[in-house]
């Protein structure tokens, strides 16, 4: 075991969350962590728990942030974990794991949704759930992965003082598909900042890389996901293009991931058939620098998901202060209120027209919309998130103790 810097007053056990099977389970614990290094005191200490089989390249995110302890141990390699899963379900807990944490000192013990302590871990344990997808887009999910998902959520809520949850939008549904977490259930919204330093360093010349130019295109940075709902965007891309209206789209995320197999392909072939692959740009895993850049130069961000939890893509792009067009998820509607423009996520006419209202902007200008949110505000909703996040670990520990 390899500990790395970090002390405080509280610890709280995370376990790490593999970037590639889970981005935003990796992005969420990252956000968490800078959230809680900005709480006046540093009460708590977040130990990152990481097998022995994680690059150290995938952890250099994590390391930059002062707060947080790493803590290397091979009882948590991927392959042991899968091993003694059914250990800590039958059993109730893991003997190894439970010594371990507590001759660290651990006070609480973050339940991620990948990861199952054991129903009688002698540890508080609170489960973060990050929402509630395959109950709402079922047919996206294979019979087994569904029921894996769906078990591993019903035996998380009974088992459990406390569910953390991200909005409201996610308690109406974990309460009206689990009745039984009435009464345990804490929403904890997170927030993102972009570096000042990165802010003031972003170019222009960076679009010239990705062949696209100031205010002349939407970006779209979400992974190759089916409920992303890509096809959409290319379908009202071809509405416009109907119409002889040429607008460009630029789609960052890997082409290729585990989850995405053969739909870089199919979208594509789509963007063929409707007419507009000079109009469509799929950009691959890029920078965040690159990214925060291709934010703040484009037409607008759009996330046009069938299904979202609190969106990091909104957040960041709410950090930024760019113009926004969203989905109309009650989710999107929480988090942005009349601070963005939204479409019907059903419909290819209802998104043309809206990116068709915001094309009508000067060329080469950004469209300015008087309902931005104030940048500077990103660093007060980062801090409250952390100061939530703390008042509420404390909440717990007092009812358990």
């Amino acid at each position: 075991m390899v500990q790395e810097s970090g002390s405080s007053k509280l610890k709280v056990a995370f376990v790490y969350i593999n970037r590639d099977l889970w981005r935003g389970g990796y992005n969420y614990l990252l956000n968490l962590f800078v959230a809680i290094n900005t709480v006046p005191g540093s009460p708590v200490t977040p130990c990152l728990y990481v097998g022995a089989d994680v690059d150290d390249l995938e952890l250099e995110p994590f390391r930059n942030v002062s707060c947080v302890k790493i803590i290397r141990s091979t009882l948590f390699d991927a392959s042991i974990m899968k091993r003694t899963f059914f250990t800590r379900l039958l059993l109730g807990s893991d003997s190894k794991i439970a010594q371990q944490l507590r001759s660290d000192d651990i006070d609480l013990v973050f339940e991620n949704a990948r990861y199952f302590f054991g129903w009688r871990f002698p540890l508080p344990v609170v489960a973060w759930l990050p929402d509630f997808q395959h109950r709402h887009l079922s047919a996206m999910y294979g019979r087994m992965t569904w029921l894996k998902r769906e078990i591993g959520y019903q035996v998380q809520i009974r088992s459990r003082p406390a569910v953390l949850l991200s909005s409201e939008d996610a308690k109406n549904d974990c309460e009206r598909f689990y009745p039984s977490s009435h009464g345990k259930i804490a929403v904890v919204n997170f927030a993102t900042r972009v570096e000042p330093e990165l802010l003031a360093q972003l170019s222009e010349t960076v679009l010239e890389a990705y062949g696209l130019k100031r205010g002349e295109y939407f970006f779209f940075p979400g992974q190759l996901y089916k409920h992303k709902n890509h096809a959409l965007v290319i379908r009202a891309l071809g509405l416009l293009n109907k119409k002889k209206q040429s607008v460009h789209v630029a789609f960052s995320g890997e082409k290729d991931s585990l989850r995405s197999q053969g739909f870089y392909e199919e979208l594509s072939l789509l963007a063929e058939q409707e007419g507009v692959s000079s109009y469509v740009h799929f950009l691959g895993n890029i920078p965040f620098s690159d990214l925060m850049a291709l934010m703040h130069y484009s037409t607008a961000v759009m996330n046009p998901s069938l299904f979202e939890g609190w969106s990091t893509v909104v957040e960041e792009g709410r950090s930024m202060g760019v113009p926004m067009l969203l989905s109309d998820l009650p989710v999107h509607m929480e988090q942005m209120g009349d601070q963005a423009r939204y479409f019907d996520r059903f419909s290819s006419a209802s998104l043309a027209d809206a990116m068709f209202s915001y094309s009508e902007a000067s060329e080469g200008e950004q469209v300015v919309d008087q309902m931005l949110p104030r940048v500077s505000d990103a660093e007060e909703r980062v801090r409250a998130y952390g100061q939530n996040f703390y008042n509420f670990a404390c909440s717990i520990l007092q009812e358990e103790s």
